[in-house]
This record gives structure tokens, C-alpha cells and sequence, in this order.
């Protein structure tokens, strides 16, 4: 989890800030753009982890992630689900530009040479992450730094 909220698509703080905050998480969208969701540690687990192998790897191009598929929509109504605040809704606006409609990672070939498996599923991932931010907005007001389309000069 990213401790701090920039100009990027972060969908995930994003949403998690908002919702703290009694206010709708946003989709761009109909939210059916997808990504791979990967926690974390998990990702620093499988960066060690070819840290080891490395001089087999040389040259190498090798994908990381879970090889699963995540909708936008999923992702937030699994947000809303797990602060209990399912009431809340999604705010949809218009789709974000030269989004990237999907991104899924085929890890077969990284999990091949390295037995990775991961230590977080989504939901835990979420929970853990939802998790940190609670925490940190206890000691911060979060909500200041989000724009609703943040890819536009203030």
C-alpha cells in the first residue's frame, strides 16, 4: 500500500480515502476496465525472489502479478462490501482518457522459474490495505489531496 496519494490512477486509496470520508468511491467509466491487483508484499516477495535467480534471468522478460482479471467495478464494490458501506454507491464519471481498457499479466513463465506463490489473496490484500489506511487517516486528512480527475492541471 502506497502511503501517499498522487497523480497516478490509484484506484485503490482513491476509493478507500473516499469512503472514510463518506463520499462515493469513483469510476471512470463503466468499470469494466480491468487490472491485476498484486499486494504489496507479495510484490516485494517476488522481486526477492528473482533477486536469487538473477543470473539465470539475464535478459529475461518476466511478468509479475496474479494472472487474475479485475474489474473496476468489482474492485469498488468489494471496497464498499468490506468497510461495510455498501450504501454509499459508486459515482461514475466519464471515461478517463487513453486509459488502458485491460491489463492482465500471464505469470505462468515467473511462477515456472521461481515456484512463487502468493501470501495475500485479493480480499486479504484489500482488507490489509484498507487496514493502512484507516490508520493513516486517523493522523491525516487524506481527503485533501484527491481530486476528482486528477490528470488535469489544478
Amino acid at each position: 500500500a502506497a502511503a501517499a496519494v498522487g497523480n497516478a490512477g490509484e484506484i485503490i486509496p482513491r476509493s478507500i480515502i473516499r469512503i472514510l470520508n463518506d463520499q462515493q468511491p469513483i469510476l471512470y467509466g463503466d468499470g469494466h476496465i480491468t487490472r491485476d491487483f498484486f499486494y504489496a508484499t507479495d510484490t516485494a516477495k517476488a522481486l526477492s525472489g528473482l533477486i536469487e535467480i538473477r543470473n539465470n534471468v539475464l535478459g529475461e522478460t518476466i511478468n509479475i502479478g496474479t494472472g487474475e482479471e479485475v474489474s473496476m467495478k468489482i474492485l469498488v464494490l468489494e471496497l464498499l462490501k468490506s468497510m461495510g458501506r455498501e450504501s454509499l454507491g459508486i459515482k461514475f464519471l466519464p471515461d478517463r482518457p487513453a486509459d488502458v481498457p485491460r491489463l492482465w499479466v500471464d505469470n505462468s513463465k515467473f511462477k515456472k522459474l521461481t515456484g512463487f506463490t502468493s501470501n495475500y489473496t485479493f480480499k486479504e490484500g484489500i482488507s490489509k490495505t484498507i487496514e493502512f489506511y484507516t490508520e493513516l487517516s486517523k493522523h491525516k486528512n487524506l481527503i485533501e489531496d484527491i481530486k476528482e480527475t486528477n490528470w488535469q492541471k489544478a
